[in-house]
């Protein structure tokens, strides 16, 4: 049933991601506004006026919440849709809305296009060519760095320099991996059972040794 559903443009991908936000908050917090958030999602996603979707089941309610979801799920996999494990936080020019007036700022900026046209861009294209952008100005702005002087730092005890690299977004950074596991050949393994040899006492002990 999904696949006739129609996925969202890119400018209502913005908008119910936003209200996808505030209900995954609402419900986390137990906030009463949770109902009325789902309602809102259905709404913007199926352009059912909030007063009919009111008065229906609530279990055929989120079986609607739960389609629209699915269908506005990207199909791209790009590293600027994984989680980013950093913790957030609010700027203080912050605002309702801002993250889709942010995205639609991004490609104008870029490209030239009108809010119009960038509405329009389906959803894996657009969030490809964001990344794209932030990319590169993320490397120009690396380049202009590492010829200032504040792209290494002195200290003066010790009379060396350290490498002070610019910070980069959450998408381009390396992920740190755990070290593979290496299994000991059989052929390598000791064999019999271990004998632990007896500790003399501490007199006993040579004098350099003592204390340890």
């Amino acid at each position: 049933m999904v696949k006739i559903i129609p996925r969202p443009r890119f400018g209502r991908f913005l908008k119910l991601e936003d209200i996808k936000h505030k209900i995954l908050q609402a419900a986390k917090r137990k906030e009463e506004t949770f109902p009325d958030l789902v309602v809102s999602y259905i709404s913007a996603a199926f352009f059912i006026p909030k007063k009919i979707l009111q008065n229906l089941r609530w279990d055929f309610v989120f079986l609607l919440f739960s389609l629209a979801s699915q269908a506005n799920v990207p199909k791209v996999s790009i590293p600027l849709l994984k989680p980013n494990k950093q913790k957030e936080e609010k700027a203080p020019w912050d605002y309702e809305g801002r993250g889709y007036s942010m995205y639609v700022h991004i490609i104008a900026r870029t490209y030239g296009w009108n809010k119009e046209k960038i509405d329009n861009l389906d959803v894996d294209v657009a969030l490809a060519l964001v990344q794209e952008i932030i990319t590169d100005e993320q490397l120009d702005r690396e380049f202009l760095w590492s010829m200032s002087d504040k792209n290494y730092t002195y200290n003066a005890n010790t009379k060396t320099s350290k490498a002070n690299p610019l910070e980069r977004p959450f998408f381009m950074k390396v992920e740190v991996q755990a070290p593979k596991k290496t299994k000991i050949p059989k052929s390598m393994m000791p064999i019999g059972a271990g004998v632990m040899l007896p500790v003399p006492p501490e007199e006993k002990l040579p004098s350099n040794l003592r204390g340890l």
